[in-house]
């Protein structure tokens, strides 16, 4: 080859375009991965903690066995959300497992013995039964409403329009209503003696997301598939951190307001009135 002037010319047009390239797609990758870092949201420990509202009383006479929660969600549009990831699992098993120790200690605070936990009715033995004069266990179904709202191209990280890689950002609005039961059993015939009803505000947290749209045409220019991946603002693209997050939150709140209301109800006066209604219905069954 002969290195004449025009070709080495040539040549060094050749080594910039390449270095344009190069320098470009590394600016689109960082750019994102600053933009998901921003959007992060810190990890969020639920402190899932309740102090009774009185110290503890003289003894009252009566121990009461505590079933752990029974625990159901809906998602709204259906399968709009689903407990899945590993974040969500975890927060709601400590929800229910603070849930039980909070219980434990309330109910100590009126002067009354407790017993268990238990996983469920069927796991005590006769013994455990006997010994105890009521049978208590929450009931907490909660219905979410998943909402995206704002949802804006970011063009300064998106390839062309109908091509490649769109990033798009979005507001995202989970909004949680509890259906919640207090239920106090007959230990031996797990006969429903009281079933209190407890009802509060929706829930609203928001938060952020990140997504990518990647299109693949064929030959043509014609799409042949379209898929999101959802970035959930992590830089590491861990599933979703960010809706786990505030779904933490959400559950850390109902915790409170729940268990409020239940250290409301609970009163030695409505276990010696139920412990007087259990002999009356033990008098009246025929063998």
């Amino acid at each position: 080859m002969e290195f004449s002037k025009e070709n080495v010319v040539e040549a060094y047009r050749h080594v910039m375009i390449v270095f344009c390239l190069f320098f470009i797609t590394g600016c689109a990758a960082s750019g994102p991965k600053k933009l998901i870092t921003e959007l992060y949201e810190p990890m969020y420990q639920p402190g899932f903690n309740y102090t009774p509202k009185q110290e503890q009383k003289s003894p009252a006479g009566y121990t009461v066995g505590i079933i752990n929660m029974k625990f159901d969600y809906e998602s709204i549009p259906a399968k709009s959300w689903e407990l899945r990831t590993d974040l969500e699992k975890q927060y709601t098993k400590n929800f229910i497992q603070s849930y039980s120790s909070s219980l434990e200690k309330t109910l100590m605070s009126k002067g009354i013995t407790v017993s268990g936990p238990f996983d469920s009715y069927e796991d005590m033995t006769y013994p455990e039964r006997s010994r105890c004069d009521f049978l208590v266990q929450p009931i907490v179904k909660i219905v979410l409403h998943s909402q995206f709202s704002n949802v804006q191209d970011i063009p300064e990280y998106s390839g062309p329009k109908g091509q490649g890689f769109i990033y798009k950002k979005a507001t995202y609005d989970l909004t949680a209503t509890a259906e919640m039961e207090y239920v106090i059993y007959d230990p031996l015939t797990k006969e429903k003696l009281e079933r209190h009803k407890i009802t509060s505000d929706p829930i609203t947290k928001s938060t952020n997301l990140l997504a990518i749209k990647h299109i693949q045409k064929d030959s043509k220019g014609d799409i042949i598939k379209e898929s999101w991946v959802n970035l959930s603002d992590d830089p590491d693209h861990k599933d979703e951190h960010n809706g786990d997050i505030i779904y933490g939150k959400i559950i850390d709140d109902l915790f409170g307001k729940y268990m409020s209301k239940v250290d409301g109800l609970i009163s030695v006066e409505e276990f010696n009135h139920l412990k007087k209604y259990k002999n009356e219905l033990k008098e009246k069954k025929v063998y």
